[in-house]
């Protein structure tokens, strides 16, 4: 259930810095950050990392076809973090 939360977590996160790379200009080099929370690690006497190990950020941009193109993958590190440049 905590890793559902994680995702839960992860994926808004991913939206959010999708949103505001799409903003910025295009010449612009854009750097994707962001900090995953897990919501029920201490109700559940559990790790953060535990949570974390082995999810990863994915990054997907709709296309002038409307199909999702998948920009860029990363890791999260042992305390959710997450920082990648995404392909052009």
């Amino acid at each position: 259930m905590a890793a559902l939360a994680a995702r839960a977590l992860l994926f808004c996160a991913a939206v959010s810095a999708v949103a505001s790379a799409a903003y910025g200009e295009a010449a612009a080099a854009a750097v994707v950050v962001g900090q995953a929370k897990c919501g029920d690690c201490t109700r559940k006497n559990m790790q953060a990392e535990d949570a974390f190990k082995g999810l990863q950020v994915a990054i997907k941009c709709k296309n002038g076809d409307g199909e999702y193109e998948s920009k860029a993958v990363g890791d999260l590190d042992g305390d959710g973090a997450f920082s990648f440049v995404p392909a052009e």
